[in-house]
C-alpha cells in the first residue's frame, strides 16, 4: 500500500508540474469590468478542479468599438503562451459582431490558439473557434414554441437589424401571424413611443421583443408609458440576459412578461458561482442579483479546457516548439489536439447545461429555462423548453386563499393628485350642494380608462405644476408622498423625468404669447378715402383730367358739336361749342358721381369718349362703394406686436414674463446659450417679478392695457381667449 500511495503522489506531482509549465488561460473582453468578472469566473473554475496556484489566468480588456482590438489582444496573449483564449465579440449590431468574430477567429487560427466565444456570433467550420452562447436559430425555435404554448395566433415582433428573425419564429403564417416592426434608433425614445401607440390603436396585445437586454428594457419602459403593460398585454423577451436588468418598475401593471435563461439560478453550482461573483464585485450587489450569462460560460469554458488539458497531459517541450505567433503564422504546440478533443467529446457537463458542438463550432443547446416576471421585479421559474418537446410549464401551484384579481388595478382605491387648473380640473357649477369628488369636473381622468370600481380621492395641489428646479427630485417626493398617481397639465422635462415616471403626453403644445386685444381704431376725418390707396387716388385724378382734356379736344374738332346758339336766326354770325374745358370737367365729374349732366355729346367722337368714361366710372364707383361698406362695418385693429421678435425688440415699453418656476420660464433659461433672442428675453424677464400663476399673468395682461405680454402654453391660451374677449393669442411657437 505504501508503494501505491507514493506512486499516486508522484503522478499528481508530475501532472502538477505539467500544468505549472503549460496551462494558461487568456481572458479578453471590451469592458474592463466584464473582463474582471470573467477572470474571477476562470479562477473559480480552476479552484473547482483544485488547480488553484497551478493554472494561470491572464485578463485583458480591449478598446470598445474597435473590431481590430480583439484580434490584436488574442495575438498578444498567444505570444505570451496562453493555452486557450476565452472571451466575446464586441457588442454591436450583427454586422459589427460578425466582423469582430471573423477577425478574432482568423487571429486564433494564425496563432493556433483555441478561442472559446462567450457572445453570440456567426461562425464557420474552418475557424479555430467554439461558441458557448446559443445560436439565434435555437432562440428563435424557443420563441416559436413559447408562442405556441401561450396559444398566440397573432403577435408583433419588435426587432433590431434585419427581419430575418420573423421567418425563424413564424415560418408558417397559419399557426402564427407575425407583424414585424423594426425598432427605432436607441436614442429616439419619442419615435419608439409613437410606434407602440400605433400598435396599441391597432389592437395589438401580444409582443415578441428580440434585441439586447438593455434594448428590451427600453421597449418595456416605452410600453409602460403608452399603456401597453396592462393585464391584457403579454410580452416574450428573447434576450438571455434579461435577468441582468432592473425590472421592478414593470412588475405592477399586470402584463405577462416571459423570458428565457440558459442556466437554472436555483442549481447549487450556480448559487455558489453567483455568491463568488457578488463577493468579487465588492458586495455592492443585491442578494437577488444574477451574473451575466458570459460569467457562467467563462466558468464552463475554463473548466472543460483545463479538464481536456489534464486528460491529454499536454506539455510543451521548450526545445521542440514555441508559443503561437500571429506575425509568423506559427501555431502553439498541441493547440489543434486540444480543440479537436473538445469537439470530439459527446457531451461536457457544465453549469450552463450540456456542452457539445456542431461541425461549424456552434453549440448544441436543447434546453432553456422559461421565466416569468413576478411582482417586485424577480424572474421566477415557470417552465422548461427543450428542442424535442417544446415548452413544459412548471409554474408553482397557487397558495391557498382567494385568487388574485385578474387585473391589478381593479377593485382598488387610488389617491390621485390633481392640480386645480382650468380647463383640466375645475369646480363643478351646480345648484345642488356637492361634496367629495362630486365637487370637481375633470377632463384628464375617466374611471373607465383605469378600470376602477371605487371612488378616487382627488387632492388639490396646485404646487405640482410649479416644481422645476435643480433639486427637483427632493421637491417632488414630498408632494407625491402617499399618492398613487398625479394627473395634471405638467410639462414633461428631463429633470422631472429623473424624479418620477410619466405616461405618454395626452396633449402636445408649444409656447404662445397672450396679449391684450387691440381696441378698435377711432373714426378718421378722411376715412372715406380708405377704400383706395394713395396711388390709386392719384391715378384716378390723372385719368379724370386726361379724359376731360380729351373730351374737350374731340369736341372742338368735331363739326357736329358746333351749334347755332340762337335757333331763331337762320344765319348766325358765329357758332358755339358746348364742350368748353369747364363743361368737359363738369360732364366727367357728373358721370363719376352718378348724377348726370344737361350736356349731351352730339358727335360720334365725343359720344365714344363719353361711353368709355361712363364704363370706367361704373366700375370704379361700384368698387369704391363695396370697399367703403366693408371698412365701415369691420374696423381692423392695429396689432403692436405680431411675433416673438417684435416682442423682444419692441420700443414701446411692453414688458413680458412667464409663470415663475414653470417650464416656460425655464425653457428660456436653458435656451439662452443656444439663441441670442432667447438670451435677451431671459435677461429681460429676470429683472422683473414673474407671476406666481397663470391667472395672475392673465390678470396683469388685462389690467396693463397693451403694456404686458404673458408667455404660456398655447392650448391654455386658446382656452383663455375663447372665454375672455379682452385678450388674444399672438403667437404659437416653440
Amino acid at each position: 500500500m505504501g508503494d501505491t500511495t507514493r506512486a499516486l503522489l508522484l503522478l499528481l506531482l508530475l501532472m502538477s508540474t505539467v500544468l505549472t509549465q503549460d496551462f494558461k488561460v487568456g481572458v479578453v473582453d471590451e469592458w474592463p469590468a466584464t473582463a474582471r468578472a470573467l477572470e474571477h469566473a476562470a479562477k473559480a473554475a480552476l479552484a473547482a478542479l483544485n488547480l488553484t496556484g497551478i493554472g494561470e489566468v491572464e485578463p485583458a480588456a480591449v478598446e470598445p468599438g474597435e473590431p481590430l482590438a480583439l484580434p490584436a489582444r488574442i495575438c498578444q496573449q498567444a505570444k505570451a503562451g496562453v493555452t486557450v483564449v476565452v472571451g466575446g465579440a464586441p457588442a454591436g449590431d450583427n454586422a459589427e459582431t460578425a466582423r469582430a468574430a471573423r477577425l478574432a477567429a482568423e487571429a486564433a487560427a494564425r496563432a493556433g490558439v483555441p478561442l472559446l466565444l462567450l457572445q453570440p456570433a456567426p461562425l464557420a467550420a474552418s475557424w479555430e473557434v467554439l461558441a458557448l452562447y446559443p445560436h439565434e436559430d435555437v432562440v428563435a425555435q424557443a420563441g416559436a414554441d413559447l408562442c405556441q404554448a401561450k396559444g398566440w395566433r397573432r403577435a408583433v415582433l419588435l426587432h433590431e437589424g434585419s427581419a430575418r428573425s420573423a421567418a425563424l419564429i413564424a415560418p408558417d403564417e397559419e399557426q402564427l401571424e407575425l407583424q414585424a416592426r423594426r425598432l427605432p434608433p436607441k436614442h429616439d425614445d419619442a419615435l419608439l413611443r409613437n410606434t407602440l401607440l400605433v400598435l396599441k390603436k391597432a389592437g395589438a396585445t401580444n409582443f415578441i421583443v428580440w434585441c439586447g437586454a438593455e434594448c428590451a428594457v427600453r421597449v418595456l419602459d416605452a410600453a409602460q408609458r403608452v399603456g401597453l403593460l396592462g393585464a391584457r398585454q403579454s410580452f416574450v423577451v428573447l434576450s438571455l440576459e434579461l435577468h441582468t436588468q432592473p425590472l421592478h418598475t414593470f412588475s405592477h401593471g399586470g402584463a405577462n412578461i416571459t423570458g428565457l435563461m440558459l442556466f437554472d439560478p436555483e442549481a447549487d453550482s450556480v448559487r455558489d458561482l453567483t455568491s463568488a461573483w457578488r463577493e468579487a464585485e465588492g458586495g455592492v450587489l443585491s442578494e437577488d442579483a444574477l451574473p451575466p450569462t458570459a460569467v457562467l460560460l467563462a466558468y464552463d469554458a475554463v473548466k472543460i479546457a483545463a479538464r481536456a488539458h489534464l486528460d491529454l497531459r499536454l506539455a510543451r517541450n521548450e526545445t521542440r516548439a514555441a508559443p503561437g505567433d500571429c506575425d509568423s503564422g506559427r501555431g502553439a504546440f498541441h493547440a489543434d489536439s486540444l480543440l479537436n478533443y473538445l469537439r470530439a467529446q459527446e457531451e461536457w457537463n457544465g453549469i450552463s447545461g450540456a456542452l457539445s458542438w456542431e461541425a461549424d463550432g456552434q453549440r448544441r443547446v436543447d434546453r432553456l429555462q422559461v421565466v416569468e416576471l413576478q411582482r417586485g421585479g424577480l424572474l421566477a421559474h415557470a417552465g422548461v423548453w427543450t428542442a424535442v418537446d417544446g415548452v413544459a410549464w412548471e409554474r408553482p401551484a397557487p397558495a391557498d386563499g382567494p385568487s388574485p384579481s385578474p387585473g391589478l388595478m381593479v377593485n382598488r382605491t387610488f389617491t390621485v393628485l390633481i392640480a386645480m387648473n382650468d380647463p383640466y380640473v375645475m369646480r363643478r357649477d351646480s345648484t345642488d350642494r356637492l361634496s367629495g369628488n362630486d365637487r370637481y369636473e375633470e377632463c384628464l381622468l375617466r374611471e373607465e380608462d383605469l378600470t376602477l370600481k371605487k371612488a378616487i380621492e382627488i387632492c388639490r395641489a396646485a404646487v405640482v405644476s410649479r416644481i422645476y428646479s435643480e433639486n427637483v427630485k427632493n421637491e417632488m417626493e414630498p408632494v407625491f408622498q402617499d399618492k398613487h398617481f398625479a394627473i395634471t397639465d405638467l410639462t414633461i422635462t428631463a429633470e422631472r423625468e429623473s424624479a418620477v415616471d410619466f405616461t405618454t403626453p395626452f396633449m402636445n403644445l408649444g409656447i404662445g404669447i397672450l396679449f391684450r386685444k387691440p381696441k378698435p381704431p377711432e373714426p378718421k376725418v378722411f376715412a372715406f378715402m380708405l377704400p383706395f390707396s394713395t396711388g390709386v387716388w392719384l391715378l384716378l385724378g390723372v385719368a379724370y383730367l386726361g379724359t376731360s382734356l380729351l373730351l374737350y379736344a374731340v369736341g372742338r374738332l368735331c363739326p357736329e358739336e358746333w351749334q347755332n346758339p340762337y335757333p331763331c336766326i337762320e344765319e348766325p354770325v358765329a357758332l358755339e361749342n358746348q364742350f368748353t374745358l369747364a363743361n368737359a370737367l363738369w360732364f366727367n365729374l357728373g358721370a363719376v358721381l352718378l348724377q348726370g349732366s344737361e350736356i349731351a355729346p352730339v358727335a360720334y367722337g365725343t359720344r365714344a369718349v363719353a361711353s368709355v368714361w361712363w364704363l370706367f366710372a361704373l366700375v370704379i364707383t361700384s368698387s369704391y362703394t363695396a370697399n367703403l361698406a366693408t371698412l365701415l362695418a369691420q374696423k381692423t385693429p392695429v396689432y403692436i406686436i405680431s411675433n416673438v421678435y417684435d416682442l423682444a425688440n419692441n420700443d414701446k415699453g411692453i414688458l413680458y414674463g412667464a409663470k415663475a418656476g414653470g417650464s416656460t420660464f425655464t425653457f428660456f433659461e436653458y435656451s439662452k446659450e443656444q439663441s441670442e433672442l432667447y438670451r435677451k428675453m431671459y435677461e429681460e424677464m429676470s429683472k422683473q417679478k414673474m407671476p406666481e400663476s397663470n391667472e395672475e399673468g392673465i390678470k396683469r395682461v388685462v389690467e396693463d392695457d397693451e403694456k404686458y405680454a404673458f408667455l404660456m402654453e398655447s392650448t391654455t391660451i386658446e382656452y383663455t381667449t375663447e372665454r375672455n374677449c379682452l385678450v388674444t393669442k399672438v403667437l404659437s411657437q416653440r
